[in-house]
């Protein structure tokens, strides 16, 4: 295994996803790529100007999320690459996680109902369903 893929989006959530990678690379020597989707909310309308200050706003967060999650990595001499992007999440997962040709997914579920999962559907499950890369969901 060479490449272990985590979206991350700045929740506590995530802290679990973390530990439970930390192992498996450790014990792989594999290289981690923490990754944050950054979404354009598409329903608003913006002005051209509007739309480039929310962008910069949006990578500005998406860059202090990676930075927060890669302290999380400092003690664990594993090499760490941090990417951010905009678009649908769950798009952007599976499009970076085959571009980046990495051996895995790990990321964790939010505790959404069953119902709120079907009416609104979850990155998790999107990705699950759709990825050609595996994917390791952590509760």
């Amino acid at each position: 295994m060479e490449k272990i893929l985590i979206p991350v989006d700045g929740s506590t959530h995530n802290e679990s996803t973390f530990d439970l990678a930390k192992k498996i690379a450790i014990n792989h020597n594999t290289k981690i790529i923490l990754l944050n989707v950054g979404k354009l909310i598409t329903h608003w309308t913006y002005s051209p100007a509007e739309i480039k200050n929310v962008e910069q706003k949006i990578k500005e967060a998406s860059q202090s999320i990676v930075k927060k999650a890669k302290k999380h990595f400092k003690d664990s001499n594993l090499e760490i690459e941090t990417k951010t992007t905009l678009g649908d999440p769950a798009i952007k997962i599976i499009d970076i996680a085959e571009k980046e040709n990495c051996d895995m997914i790990i990321m964790h579920t939010h505790g959404m109902s069953a119902t709120k999962r079907f009416t609104l559907g979850s990155v998790t499950n999107k990705v699950v369903h759709h990825s050609e890369t595996p994917v390791l969901v952590v509760k």
